[in-house]
């Protein structure tokens, strides 16, 4: 078999081929319909002009058992992986089959997520490195083109990571990653790209890039030819983000934002459940400036939230409060850029609620790790073995 497939082919005699869903460097991936099992998944066929590749084969079928090993409603599940019977001897990988679109067709289409679904968006990467990052594991490849967006059963934005094609493992001595650094320059940290390797932080700086392109448009810094000359915007702080939202609202916000890209990772977010965190209470000050959330007054006059937490869900779990806090201090540091404010409906800004509680993935990883599936498994015994994964 060739790498010429086409609408209609069946693979292995089972995966009929439905559509193209795209590509990239090392493989296509399609739309199928399993026969035999009758659902459709997506099926990631490596090129054959990299088989004979050591090194390529290596990282695909790294990618296939990581993400076996990486249960969580954030991350895009593995049915099976195998080898093509035919004399092409093609590896692939079958994925869950995920209606909806990349981050990166909302944001080139102009349809930015909005403060609320950014927060969602974060939130729920952040819970799939919680969970990639307490099994050693770093993506290394954070970016809008590897965060699709679906939704869950009761039809809310779900959130899940894709591709963890250059992933590596990270060594318990030095928590770094393994192998010679590769990604997306707009998205990788000062460190990595003067030379230092990936660790758990290099995921987090992506996300924080994320964040502010979910916001803004478009990334903080803009990679040239020259990568001397990105590194060398790095060490500023990211462009405030008064020029879409009013003075007052970006305070916060690139307050974040500052911390998150700092250029001295000892600075930044150390783990991603305190980077969604700091950006729940963020986005809550910018919203409420812009009158967005109900004030305090309106807020004690609200049945209290459920107390069963949907592992899906960002919502959080709340002390219970006898008195209102104190507002918060406004930020003292000034916007690095000055714009027009946009209008405020209250100029009162609502007293900020205690610090929220997120439910992540706490516990060690378990002494003996889930096998990876085998090569030309059954996708129906995977599908058995998976039936049952732990939601977070």
């Amino acid at each position: 078999m060739s790498d010429s497939f086409e609408v209609g082919t069946v693979v292995e005699g089972r995966f009929e081929l439905l559509s193209s869903l795209g590509g990239g460097g090392a493989a296509n991936v399609w739309l199928a319909k399993d026969t035999r099992l009758n659902i459709e998944v997506a099926l990631k066929v490596m090129h054959a002009g990299l088989v004979g590749d050591p090194a390529r084969r290596a990282d695909f079928e790294r990618e296939a058992e990581l993400c076996s090993r990486m249960m969580s409603p954030h991350i895009v599940r593995v049915l099976s992986y195998g080898v093509t019977t035919t004399a092409a001897a093609l590896p692939y990988i079958v994925y869950e089959s995920l209606a909806g679109e990349t981050l990166d067709d909302r944001i080139v289409a102009d349809r930015r997520p909005s403060l609320e679904e950014t927060e969602d968006v974060v939130v729920h990467v952040a819970r799939a490195l919680a969970r990639a990052h307490s099994m050693g594991i770093v993506h290394k490849d954070i970016k809008p083109g590897n965060i699709f967006l679906t939704t869950d059963d009761r039809g809310r934005m779900l959130a899940k990571v894709l591709d963890f094609g250059i992933a590596d493992t990270i060594t318990p001595a030095t928590g770094e990653a393994l192998r010679e650094i590769s990604g997306t320059p707009e998205y990788m940290p000062l460190e990595v790209l003067t030379g230092a390797q990936a660790d758990a932080r290099t995921d987090l700086f992506a996300l924080a890039v994320v964040a502010y392109e979910c916001i803004a448009g478009v990334v903080p810094y803009l990679a040239t030819e020259e990568i001397s000359e990105l590194a060398l915007a790095m060490k500023l702080a990211p462009p405030s983000l008064v020029s879409v939202l009013s003075e007052e609202a970006a305070n916060p916000l690139d307050s974040w934002m500052r911390r998150g890209l700092a250029p001295d990772a000892h600075l930044r977010f150390q783990s991603a459940r305190e980077l969604a965190e700091e950006f729940h209470l963020a986005v809550r000050q910018a919203k409420a400036v812009l009158g967005l959330i109900p004030s305090a007054a309106a807020r004690r006059s609200m049945p209290p939230p459920p107390h069963a937490a949907d592992p899906n869900r960002v919502d959080t779990v709340m002390p219970t409060r006898r008195s209102v806090p104190p507002p918060p201090t406004r930020s003292s540091v000034a916007p690095r850029h000055s714009a027009p404010p946009m209008s405020i409906p209250n100029s009162r800004v609502p007293s900020i609620p205690p610090r929220p509680i997120f439910v992540f993935e706490s516990q060690p990883p378990p002494a003996v790790r889930p096998r990876p599936p085998e090569k030309n498994i059954a996708v129906e015994e995977t599908v058995t073995t998976n039936r049952d994964w732990r939601k977070e």
